[in-house]
């Protein structure tokens, strides 16, 4: 014995549109999913470029500090020498008359 079943067709058309609505808003949600997966892993790619540059400034930086050490250093003792040079000069220049004679 087979049911028959009668549906209102203007009822089935809004089921049907529903249903198509659903689908959309489905595909909708699987476009969005897509695009947060690809920017979590272009996050993760920056992510281990900020660490391996990290890693390198860790590397880097006591190099560099010692590099700083040995300007400041070579500085002082220009400014040193160029500073009794300047006084040399000057005295010389001022009385150098009485050493010629």
């Amino acid at each position: 014995m087979s049911d028959n079943v009668t549906v209102d067709s203007e009822r089935l058309t809004r089921v049907e549109n529903d249903l198509e609505h659903t689908k959309d808003d489905v595909h909708e949600i699987k476009t969005d999913i897509r695009e947060i997966k690809e920017s979590g892993k272009a996050v993760e790619m920056a992510v281990i470029k900020l660490a391996q540059i990290a890693e390198t400034n860790q590397r880097i930086f006591p190099r560099l500090e010692k590099l700083e050490t040995k300007v400041e250093k070579n500085s002082t003792r220009l400014a040193t020498w160029g500073g009794g040079l300047a006084v040399l000069m000057f005295v010389l220049s001022k009385y150098g008359h009485l050493l010629a004679s």
